[in-house]
Parts: structure tokens; C-alpha cells; sequence
């Protein structure tokens, strides 16, 4: 039986120092194998395709979401 991708725990929102790494986590359930698209500004970020968003260098008003 298919199960249909559900997030089950969203990213949690951070304050970091500009220039610092910050890493983003999302879980979700579904039937196996799940599919992740992070999106910026609603475009997708190329190759985030992750549970886990790591950005080396954080930028003034970063806002993400994440898509399972």
C-alpha cells in the first residue's frame, strides 16, 4: 500500500551570525523512497535534495521552505 509523503516535523527557525554555517532538518513519512526539494523564494535550490539543508554562509533574510 502506497502511503502518500507527509512532513512531519518542519524546519525550526534560527538566528545565526552572518557568515556563519547553519543546517535546516526536515522528517517526514511515506512509503519509501521519500523525495526532498528544498525551495527558495519558491524556486528550488539545485542539489538540495536532502532531509538536511546545510548553508556554509548564511545571507541577510534567508527564508527556505522545504518540500517532501
Amino acid at each position: 500500500m502506497l502511503v502518500p509523503p507527509s512532513i512531519t516535523s518542519l524546519p525550526l527557525s534560527q538566528t545565526n551570525l552572518m557568515g556563519s554555517t547553519v543546517v535546516f532538518v526536515v522528517e517526514a513519512t511515506g512509503t519509501e523512497p521519500l523525495r526532498y526539494q528544498w525551495r527558495r523564494n519558491g524556486a528550488n535550490l539545485a542539489g538540495a535534495t536532502n532531509a538536511t539543508l546545510t548553508l556554509p554562509i548564511v545571507q541577510v533574510n534567508l527564508i527556505l521552505a522545504a518540500r517532501a
